[in-house]
């Protein structure tokens, strides 16, 4: 009897293929491979079978073999990528895709998988680069030009992503999410109507789709709209209670209100219906952070993007807190500067339990390095240490069981280098009557920024307090009036301690600057938005965080004026 032909088996496997029949074609292939078994074809489209059958796992298989079979084809390679994207395995996905776009440099399909493989792997910084390249190459595409704009709005680059945005809503106009999309990186160039404008877009494409409506609610927060957004999103909650984006946002709006009781029962709800969504998760664990129910609080808390993305490269295990004698944590920095401080007075602690490196931004190194202990400090612009485990920075207080109660609290716990100290204080010396320090906006580019920043002409009323002169610590902006400003001399953040630790007082919004001049134990005023960052908590007018610190908060959402006016008459008693 003749044996059938490698072709003539491909060609029945087609034909069931296109009929869909694609059980069929697995029998078909399983057949040949008796009699052709390392025939990388063959492989393929038992694994293309089994793709739409949606036995993923089983598609993964065949891939993987076709590419044990033609390792340098870059069709397989892709094949593979793309089914491990698909099944969530992104770190494996990116090594597949990426060696297709080596074997095939133009392979536009290769290239744009990488990127949305490198962003779901939480690596949008390492996307932005093959996305480029495949947009380069397919000229115009407006798949490929949303997910170029999705890694620039996850890299904070907004006008290139509102563009890119755009151009995709102009070849697709009733494309929610990118309107959705746009709304979010005009809300990042601090548009907020124009935003507002996008998403209401978004929501007339997809009329029933609660998901552009929660994003607007969210929208309404950043810029200060609390009670707009809580209007919408009760109404957007009632209307959705099976959604848990509709109650999570709408929990958000509770929390931003100061109705913290409330937003942790519908946080919880909204779990409820989805256990695994890790930023509801988050915003819980910053409500029952807020209410001062820290032990509660921090295991939510762990499920930040920050704590996931910072350590994507690295292959060792997340610390877990159990002492061990001689196990090296690397602990590395998170978010802004600020919380890097704030949770430095933990490293001493941790040392008791294990031997801590931390791995830090540049500007942190020497101020870090005052700690007590004597603690080995390293840049991250260097090469990783070596280490055991890892642990983010803000993973600590929760990993060693702090509480209101046994928050470290003495002060200082950091301190200027002896020369830098010496030096500033002379040059602030020179400067008449009560110095004070004076921090007025924080990064742009962070989420609350509108909400938490002085528009700089509301502080002219201090400008002619008596007895006081001012001393700029807003690194790269005019100041408001006439002051010393001498941020343009400051190396690092060991500098700036030694400025702010010549000063009688510091007054900050809640940037770096407030936990710095606490950490140091200067006297501190700051100036709190209405929606408060959960350190701060509510009703307190001091920090269990820095004993040195008086909270001066807004008394309704936006309003400064009252707290510059308490400042101005403060200022007049302090001395």
């Amino acid at each position: 009897m003749r044996k059938p032909l490698l072709a003539e088996y491909m060609q029945q496997a087609q034909m069931a293929f296109h009929d869909e029949r694609h059980a069929d074609v697995v029998g078909i292939v399983k057949q040949a491979q008796r009699h052709f078994p390392n025939d990388a074809k063959l492989a393929e489209a038992s694994a293309h079978a089994f793709a739409a059958l949606g036995q993923t796992g089983k598609a993964v298989e065949a891939f993987r073999k076709a590419v044990r079979l033609a390792p340098h084809s870059a069709t397989a390679n892709f094949n593979l990528g793309s089914a491990l994207l698909k099944a969530g395995q992104y770190a494996d996905a990116v090594s597949s895709l990426r060696r297709a776009a080596e074997l095939q440099p133009d392979h536009t399909g290769a290239l744009n998988n990488l990127g949305n493989a490198l962003r779901f792997a939480g690596r949008p910084k390492e996307a932005v680069a093959p996305l480029r390249e495949a947009l380069r190459l397919a000229g115009s595409s407006p798949d490929i030009q949303f997910n170029l704009g999705r890694v620039l709005l996850a890299t904070k680059q907004y006008q290139e992503a509102a563009a890119l945005f755009a151009a995709a809503i102009q070849a697709r106009p009733s494309e929610a999410v990118a309107h959705a999309m746009l709304g979010q990186a005009l809300a990042g160039m601090g548009q907020a109507d124009a935003a507002l404008e996008s998403y209401g877009q978004a929501i007339a494409a997809r009329p029933d789709d609660p998901a552009p409506r929660a994003d607007r609610g969210r929208t309404l927060l950043r810029f200060g709209r609390i009670g707009d957004a809580l209007g919408d999103l009760a109404e957007l909650a009632s209307k959705y209670p099976g959604s848990a984006d509709a109650l999570g946002a709408y929990a958000q709006a509770l929390a931003a209100s100061g109705a913290l009781d409330e937003s942790i029962r519908v946080n919880r709800q909204a779990l409820d219906l989805d256990p695994s969504n890790r930023e509801i998760r988050f915003a819980l664990g910053l409500a029952l952070l807020t209410r001062g129910d820290l032990a509660s609080g921090w295991p939510e808390f762990a499920h930040r993007d920050t704590a996931q993305a910072y350590a994507t490269d690295l292959r060792t295990p997340r610390f877990d807190g159990r002492a061990r004698l001689g196990r090296v944590v690397m602990v590395f920095d998170e978010q802004g500067f600020g919380d890097a401080i704030q949770m430095a007075r933990f490293i001493p602690l941790l040392a008791t339990r294990v031997k801590p490196v931390l791995r830090v931004r540049p500007p942190l190194v020497r101020l870090l390095r005052s700690l007590g202990g004597d603690p080995d400090v390293v840049a991250s612009t260097g090469p990783v240490p070596f280490h055991d485990a890892h642990c983010p920075i803000m993973d600590l207080p929760g990993l060693l069981d702090i509480d209101l109660s046994n928050i470290p609290a003495t002060v200082p716990y950091l301190s200027a280098p002896p020369d830098d100290a010496r030096v500033w204080a002379e040059r602030v010396a020179t400067l008449p009557g009560c110095k004070v320090g004076i921090v007025w906006a924080g990064n742009p580019g962070y989420l609350a920024d509108n909400t938490r920043s002085v528009p700089r002409e509301m502080l002219t009323p201090l400008a002619d307090v008596p007895g006081v002169s001012f001393v700029s610590l807003q690194k790269g902006a005019s100041p408001p009036f006439p002051m010393a400003d001498w941020t343009g001399d400051l190396d690092d953040l060991a500098s700036a301690a030694a400025l702010i630790g010549a000063l009688d007082l510091v007054i900050a919004v809640d940037t770096m600057a407030a936990h710095l001049a606490g950490a140091l134990g200067r006297p501190v005023w700051l100036l709190n938005r209405f929606d408060t960052d959960w350190r701060w908590m509510l009703h307190r007018d001091d920090s269990p965080w820095y004993p040195t610190m008086r909270i001066i908060r807004q008394p309704t959402p936006g309003d400064w004026t009252s707290v510059i006016a308490t400042v101005r008459d403060r200022l007049g008693r302090f001395r």
